[in-house]
């Protein structure tokens, strides 16, 4: 829909921007995936998995739109997690997430209720640019963890998507944040 293709152009735009200033670091251009979900002895390189199908990570955004109580409880975090292919179309997925404070940590189920430590939206896409996307689905159940060290984020989840679709992934590095209220 309008939203997603207005969170990814930003995505576009502050993804260009961060590849500048962080081309000196290692290189995942080779990730060729790996077995595991998010068990013991899983996959522990940055990716996310969609039917048996493994797309990497490489940055992520948190997007803080502050409180309204109206609409729900805490703070709306949205976290956006995504990665460039070589020939520049970008996989990524997306929470829209409920935390009772600012700080993201913690366990967040999905739910419709804005209740904190919940989620009540998220959706993968792969193959996007500008003009179109090779697929996307919302999620439409599962969980998904955060923790932080320092400035190293962890991020794992166990979800489902609008096809009956298993989404699972990892993410360990840094974070962007932004406040947008």
């Amino acid at each position: 829909g309008d939203i997603m293709k207005k969170i990814f152009t930003m995505i576009m735009v502050l993804g260009c921007g961060m590849m500048l200033i962080t081309g000196c670091e290692k290189d995942n251009d080779n990730y060729s995936g790996g077995s595991g979900g998010l068990g013991g002895g899983g996959n522990t390189e940055n990716h996310f998995k969609v039917s048996g199908q493994t797309y990497a990570l490489a940055a992520g955004i948190i997007e803080n739109y502050g409180m309204d109580e109206y609409y729900y409880e805490g703070y709306n975090l949205d976290l956006t997690l995504y990665a460039y292919e070589n020939n520049g179309k970008m996989n990524g997925v997306y929470f829209e997430m409920y935390s009772s404070d600012e700080n993201i940590e913690g366990t967040y189920n999905f739910s419709e209720d804005g209740l904190s430590e919940t989620f009540d939206d998220g959706f993968w896409i792969v193959g996007y640019n500008d003009e179109s996307y090779t697929a996307e689905r919302d999620i439409v159940s599962g969980k998904v963890t955060v923790r932080k060290t320092d400035n190293i984020y962890t991020i794992q989840f166990d979800c489902t998507d609008d096809a009956g679709n298993t989404v699972t992934g990892y993410y360990k590095g840094t974070l962007e944040y932004y406040y947008d209220f």
